[in-house]
Formats: structure tokens, C-alpha cells, sequence
């Protein structure tokens, strides 16, 4: 297995990365956070939780403030992680620096959560396989990535024309890896898979999907960010939750 690429440690990259919005203001910044929350348990009360790819610790520190007992953050780069420190106010946070392609969990987790993260892995199988043993019988794994619609295209990109703008899919059944222009840099690495198959390497690993949202803007979002606009024309996020083992 190769190891992961990391644009976040290079310099002009991690500048860039750190005027996006969601990592100025945090979860306020993410659209899809609502979305998101709404799949977790309701309360995390004493719960051991783990965040794959946690980049500046959002999530982590929402976790600890809503009463988890235990929360492990790993992401692959450094400055990511150093970053998340420096936003955490002597929290009780482990902060794991590793590649989440290779990551072994160590004890039993009550929720795993992953935001726009997978998309990077090259093992997904082999990942969901390590989650399913360290997430306790009737635990939540809620992720997203980058829709499939998205990631598609061999150059991801809006065409716009003569009073329209359109979002061309190609290679939609081919998956595998995309390389692709972002924040400044070439040959960022991410890998395309269909719907069809998150759903069949979670229920190979022993998950149950119980929620699965193709974010798009509602007409309240639009209200307060007519910039969302575009998201209308293609969905940019996926969102998935899912249960260890069988529901009921």
C-alpha cells in the first residue's frame, strides 16, 4: 500500500487551505454540518469517540464539549494537527499524528466520525474492515466525502455557456484515482467510488447504512448564502451514517 499524499505540510497549500471559510469559523463554516449532527447519537455522555482525519480538530472539540469521555483525532499531517492544538484550550483530546489509510485503532469506540476524508484513501476495504473491529455492537460510523458526481469528471469543473452552467460527469464507472487542480495545487490525489460501492464495502465490514443525504442547499440556506447557488447544479458532498451490526 502506498503512503498517503499529504499537501496539507506544504507551505503555499496549508496558507491557502486556512482561508477557506469552514477553517476560519469552524463548524458554523460547514454547510453540511447540520446534516452531519443530525446523524450522530443525540448525546455522547460518557462515549469514547474517534475522528479520522480530523485536519483542525472541529469535530473532536464539538465531541469533547458534548460530553464524550474519550476523543482520538488522527489525521496525517502535522501542521493540521499542530493547528488543532493550538485551537484546544487544555481539552482531553489525543491528537494521533498517522495515516489513516494505515491507522490500527487500539480499544473499543462507542462513534467514529470522518469529514471529507475518505476520498483520499486508497484501502477503503481494509479500512472499514479495522473500523468494524473497534467499534463497539450498535456504534455509529458517520463520514462524509466528496460526492461521486463530483469527483467523477477527468476535469472537475462548472462549463458555463450562453445563459447556463453544467457540471459534465464522465468516467462515472470507472473508479480509481482522479488527479485534480485545487487551492493552487496540481496532482492533488483522490479516488472516485460509486455510491454502490460505499454501500457494499460497509455491509461487507458488518455496517448497516441507516442515513445517506447528497447535500444540496435549501431554499433557507440560499436566503442567508445566495453564493451556494451553484451547489444546486451538482451535489458536491456526500453524507452517510451507519450502524455496527444489524438495526432493531
Amino acid at each position: 500500500m502506498s503512503p498517503a499524499q499529504n499537501i496539507y505540510d506544504d507551505d503555499e497549500f496549508f496558507a491557502a487551505y486556512s482561508g477557506l471559510l469552514r477553517q476560519q469559523i469552524g463548524l458554523d463554516g460547514a454547510p453540511e454540518w447540520p446534516t452531519m449532527r443530525a446523524m450522530l447519537p443525540a448525546s455522547l455522555d460518557g462515549m469514547r469517540v474517534l475522528d479520522l482525519g480530523c485536519g483542525y480538530g472541529w469535530i473532536a472539540r464539538w465531541a469533547e464539549t458534548a460530553g464524550a469521555a474519550e476523543v482520538v483525532a488522527v489525521d496525517v499531517s502535522e501542521k493540521m494537527l499542530s493547528r488543532a492544538r493550538e485551537f484546544d484550550d487544555g481539552g482531553r483530546i489525543e491528537y494521533v499524528l498517522a495515516d489513516v489509510d494505515a491507522f490500527e485503532p487500539t480499544g473499543s469506540f462507542d462513534v467514529v466520525v470522518s469529514s471529507l476524508t475518505l476520498h483520499y484513501l486508497t484501502r477503503l476495504d481494509a479500512v472499514l474492515e479495522r473500523l468494524a473491529s473497534s467499534i463497539r455492537p450498535g456504534g455509529r460510523f458517520v463520514f462524509s466525502c466528496e460526492h461521486p458526481i463530483y469527483l467523477a469528471p477527468a476535469e472537475p469543473r462548472f462549463v458555463k455557456g450562453d445563459g447556463f452552467s453544467e457540471w459534465p460527469v464522465s468516467r462515472y464507472h470507472v473508479e480509481g484515482e482522479r488527479r485534480t487542480e485545487w487551492l493552487g495545487a496540481s496532482g492533488v490525489v483522490k479516488y472516485h467510488r460509486k455510491i454502490d460501492t460505499y454501500f457494499r464495502l460497509l455491509s461487507g465490514a458488518g455496517f448497516t447504512v441507516t442515513d445517506l443525504v447528497e447535500w444540496g442547499p435549501s431554499a433557507a440556506d440560499l436566503e442567508d448564502h445566495p453564493e451556494w447557488t451553484p451547489e444546486l447544479d451538482r451535489p458536491m458532498i456526500l453524507l452517510v451514517g451507519a450502524q455496527m451490526g444489524p438495526v432493531g
